[in-house]
């Protein structure tokens, strides 16, 4: 009996530091962040010929590579179509710092949003880390989860021929950067069962959670048809009255 006991107490005193070797085990983020280097997207966006005054706030997302450079775009559409060509003009001759794991480099796909500003003579470009939503919140230039970059197939045969490629995603993502709750907006010609088994699958991304002054909070990511494909050297413009996304 009393071996019983003593061979009880060694396992209580184990299971503390088990516990401990978990956390300290817990794998460590950085986001991909937009620098003030010559070739970031700021410094290389010309303001287009515009006459009048405007504010304009231009949403896209990119995957970008490991190296930190962008592979593809898609932008909601805007009033003025000038500016997402200025984007398109440059976007692959910029660079991000690029998102880590563990101090290893890896591909990310990363919602941002850029806006132009002309008052007069006065022309101005600001960019930011997120897709212009939660910034009530978060603030301006908290930094939006982004997706980390793996192939997954489409969904099976509850999805056999038909088009996927035109709907937005939103998954609520933790502290943590676990899927929460996704959405999918405006599915065109997408049966129940296969908006279902997208669903299932895109709940399956990891994700670097959003940052806001320094520490992980709670956001949502947006993805226009995540589990289709966008080609490189190209952007796509889509129909911002299907996303409802509230803009």
């Amino acid at each position: 009996m009393k071996k019983i006991i003593v061979n009880l107490i060694k396992i209580m005193l184990i299971i503390p530091v088990f516990s401990f070797y978990s956390l300290a085990q817990e794998t460590e983020f950085i986001p991909a962040n937009f620098t003030d280097d010559r070739d970031s997207l700021q410094n290389l966006i010309e303001f287009p010929d515009i006459s009048e005054n405007i504010d304009v706030l231009v949403r896209c997302s990119s995957e970008l590579s490991r190296f930190g450079s962008f592979q593809t775009l898609v932008c909601l559409p805007v009033q003025y179509p000038v500016l997402l060509q200025a984007i398109a003009d440059v976007i692959f001759d910029a660079e991000m710092s690029p998102a880590r794991r563990d101090g290893s480099r890896i591909g990310v796909k990363v919602p941002f949003s850029i806006r132009f500003v002309k008052d007069g003579a006065s022309e101005n470009i600001f960019v930011y880390p997120n897709f212009g939503l939660d910034t009530e919140r978060l603030g301006l230039n908290f930094t939006a989860p982004q997706r980390i970059i793996r192939d997954l197939r489409p969904g099976g045969d509850e999805c056999l021929f038909q088009d996927y490629g035109d709907y937005w995603s939103g998954v609520l993502v933790s502290e943590v950067g676990e899927s929460m709750e996704v959405s999918i907006s405006q599915p065109h010609n997408l049966t129940e069962r296969c908006v279902a088994e997208h669903s299932r699958l895109i709940s399956t991304f990891t994700f670097i959670p959003a940052m806001a002054d320094g520490m992980a909070a709670q956001a949502t990511y947006y993805e226009q048809s995540p589990l289709a494909g966008v080609r490189r050297d190209n952007y796509q413009i889509l129909n911002g009255a299907d996303t409802d996304l509230g803009l």
